[in-house]
């Protein structure tokens, strides 16, 4: 086995943040939107469907199957059976905001 003669320099390290690059930038607060709920009025994030706390507020079944229908929305063939996912998942969506507009708000929302 070869051994080095010489001492090996030693780099120092970057700083933590010098090749830390997000995988996606926030997004501005101007394209947030309005939670869906009557009354409401917490901003919701782009892609999200309820404020925080009327998602958290939202039985398991209904959240799972929201974000079910989402992908199944988001993976389908181009098409027929792309229509089929959307109105599928718009079909839980308002039903989502029926429900949460009948429940108490739990946590972030007003």
């Amino acid at each position: 086995m070869q051994q080095h003669s010489e001492p090996r320099e030693e780099k120092p390290c970057p700083p933590k943040n010098e090749h830390f690059e997000p995988r996606r930038f926030p997004r501005p607060r101007s394209s947030w939107k309005p939670c869906p709920v009557p009354g409401c009025g917490e901003l919701v994030q782009p892609g999200r469907l309820l404020c925080l706390g009327h998602w958290k507020g939202l039985p398991h079944p209904i959240r799972a199957k929201v974000n079910r229908l989402w992908r199944e929305y988001r993976h389908a063939e181009k098409g027929i059976a792309q229509l089929m996912a959307a109105r599928a998942y718009q079909s839980a969506a308002r039903e989502a905001i029926a429900d949460a507009s009948a429940r108490p708000v739990e946590g972030g929302g007003r």
